[in-house]
């Protein structure tokens, strides 16, 4: 026999759903935000409903994205890697400027080229996700890339004048 099984919201709104024969269940519910509490009870034809217990909505954790850097200080920085998908994706210098951001695709894959003006070969940088929710920003920590240095073979040598 499935057990119908009751969740109430702060606003008092109630959502049911069905047990299957192992006891498990599913239910869509709107949009929560952290720190509201839901009430979840059971109930079984001709028995008292179980015991209620209240959970609260934790915030969500963001995954730190993969990031991979290359290119040069003439063409720019290519940033590939993935992330929650179409999370904001902001890589920040060592003082917390943006210095290149993108939006990851509905499957986490997102490529963003640095302008060679706007960090150095060497600097040290951080990629970090951001989802929305709620109304609310969820931050990743963030992953290190380090700029490459220019590979002084594949420059043109500077011309002499005599």
């Amino acid at each position: 026999m499935l057990n119908p099984i009751g969740g109430f919201f702060p606003e008092g709104d109630p959502i049911t759903a069905e047990a299957d024969d192992e006891g498990n269940w599913e239910a869509t519910v709107p949009e929560l935000t952290e720190g509201v509490t839901v009430t979840v009870v059971a109930e079984s034809e001709g028995k008292d409903p179980s015991a209620p217990i209240t959970v609260s909505v934790n915030g969500l954790t963001v995954a730190a994205p993969t990031a991979t850097i290359t290119g040069n200080s003439t063409d720019g920085y290519p940033v590939t890697g993935t992330a929650a998908a179409n999370a904001a994706i902001e890589i920040l210098n060592e003082a917390g400027d943006i210095v290149g951001s993108t939006t990851a695709d509905d499957k986490g894959a997102y490529t963003v080229t640095l302008d060679p003006d706007d960090v150095a070969p060497e600097e040290a940088l951080q990629v970090v996700a951001v989802v929305t929710a709620g109304g609310q920003d969820y931050r990743s920590t963030g992953t290190t890339l380090v700029v490459p240095a220019d590979d002084v073979e594949d420059l043109t040598e500077t011309p002499t004048i005599d």
